[in-house]
């Protein structure tokens, strides 16, 4: 289930599914729970999340964030430009 702390920069209720689909799945990766993450396997297929993460990045992640979510959760083996996804520290 999505919660509002997992896309906290935009009302829940205003949210489509299709149409929010690359904000949804970045922001859940980032922000949301495990449980969360499982969860988005009950609105997106496991490649419509890896392909989203892959071809649709946003500037949000944390380096230790991008990793484990790039090698671990979503076991992606291809090389990534990680200035796509790891947000500046400055």
């Amino acid at each position: 289930m999505l919660k509002q702390s997992s896309v906290w920069s935009k009302s829940i209720t205003k949210l489509d599914k299709n149409d929010d689909k690359t904000y949804i799945i970045n922001q859940v990766l980032m922000y949301g729970t495990l449980n969360e993450i499982k969860s988005l396997k009950n609105d997106y297929s496991e490649a419509e999340i890896k392909n989203t993460f892959i071809k649709n990045p946003t500037q949000i992640y944390t380096k230790p964030a991008f990793n484990l979510i790039k090698n671990f959760i979503l076991k992606i083996d291809q090389s990534l430009d990680s200035g796509r996804y790891i947000k500046s520290v400055y």
